[in-house]
């Protein structure tokens, strides 16, 4: 099926007149930009949308350290030249904090594109658990490396469309491990956490289990409401 030349001719157009339109707004279209990147990293640390592949993740990560840079590329689009100067001062602490943030996540992506497994921390079991028209996830990780230590995140998670998931964190418990996980009513799931670390009066050693945690968790159905 052709597609109408018209269509085609369309298409350029509307990208010039969005780029256009941003230049001849520099300030608005740093504000987005700013905006968008304060998002993401909100959502990074609370998440609340995720894709269903972890290497998505973490390029989309790595491509939104790159929106303070775009942004400095329309401070320059300013008239005056102490409103350039003003923006460029500004944008220094977040360029700065972007810079570490992309190295970091190039490390990151570089090694799950040749390893398959992160690099800042490693799922060492995972427990999925249907129920309906959502799914809760229990992973057991190491982070850290040799420095770090262990533990647990309990998330709801829901397919919104085929590859992206409205995501819920329910809890991150340090030092545990999974001891059982069970459906004990409609969107209710009981968790049993065995704990570990080191007793009170022991001479230090390894880390010994020193108690559990049973948690009981009410669900809903779209995860927020």
């Amino acid at each position: 099926m052709e597609i109408p030349a018209d269509t085609n001719q369309r298409r350029p157009k509307f990208a010039a007149g969005i780029l256009q339109r941003a230049r001849k707004r520099p300030v608005v279209t740093i504000a987005a930009l700013l905006g968008c990147f304060l998002l993401a990293q909100l959502n990074y640390f609370c998440p609340l949308l995720r894709f269903g592949s972890s290497i998505a993740n973490d390029v989309a990560l790595l491509l939104v350290f790159f929106l303070p840079w775009l942004g400095l590329r329309y401070a320059f689009a300013l008239r005056k030249w102490w409103q350039t100067a003003v923006a460029f001062v500004l944008l220094v602490p977040v360029l700065l904090i972007s810079l570490l943030g992309g190295i970091l996540a190039t490390i990151e992506v570089g090694y799950v594109i040749s390893t398959g497994a992160d690099f800042w921390s490693s799922v060492q079991h995972s427990t999925k658990i249907e129920m309906g028209a959502y799914r809760v996830v229990a992973d057991e990780f190491v982070y850290g490396g040799a420095a770090g230590g262990e533990a647990v995140e309990l998330r709801q998670e829901r397919t919104l469309i085929p590859g992206v998931l409205l995501v819920r964190r329910l809890e991150t418990v340090d030092d545990a491990e999974i001891a059982s996980c069970r459906v004990v009513g409609p969107d209710e799931l009981r968790v049993e956490l065995r704990l570990w670390g080191i007793k009170p009066g022991s001479q230090g050693g390894p880390d010994q289990p020193i108690g559990s945690k049973d948690s009981e968790y009410h669900l809903k159905r779209f995860l927020y409401f």
